[in-house]
């Protein structure tokens, strides 16, 4: 599995696409839910500029500041008021598949949602 990497824009770049083109592409797939990015304005980016990517598919294991849930799982959770700390670790460690415990509890509860069509994405905020 390829080791994760701040992403440069200008990799996306490929087969004449513009920057604009490029900037659609992350956006359309961020908003399905099959790729994160926790930078909240794409459009500010250059071509130089980089981007800390996830993958619901493919976890990157370098950065541990996002990781997917399945909307019907988390709509249930949501529903049930299930949606606990317990929770969000055990899908944590099975989306990472290391172990949650050198994270605190106050982690997993200030994690930001951002709810995608196929996925709800949980995420730290790194300033």
């Amino acid at each position: 599995m390829e080791e994760a990497k701040l992403i440069p824009l200008v990799d996306f770049m490929v087969d004449g696409r513009s920057l604009l083109e490029v900037k659609f592409h992350l956006n359309k797939h961020k908003r399905h839910g099959i790729l994160f990015y926790r930078d909240a304005d794409l459009s500010l980016k250059q071509p130089e500029d980089e981007i800390e990517l996830y993958n619901a598919v493919e976890p990157y294991r370098s950065y541990y500041h996002a990781f997917p849930v399945a909307i019907g799982l988390y709509v249930y959770h949501k529903q049930t008021n299930t949606l606990s700390v317990s929770f969000l670790r055990e899908q944590f460690e099975m989306y990472y598949n290391t172990s949650s415990e050198a994270f605190s509890d106050k982690f997993f509860e200030d994690l930001q949602i951002f709810q995608a069509q196929v996925y709800v994405w949980f995420f730290c905020r790194v300033d």
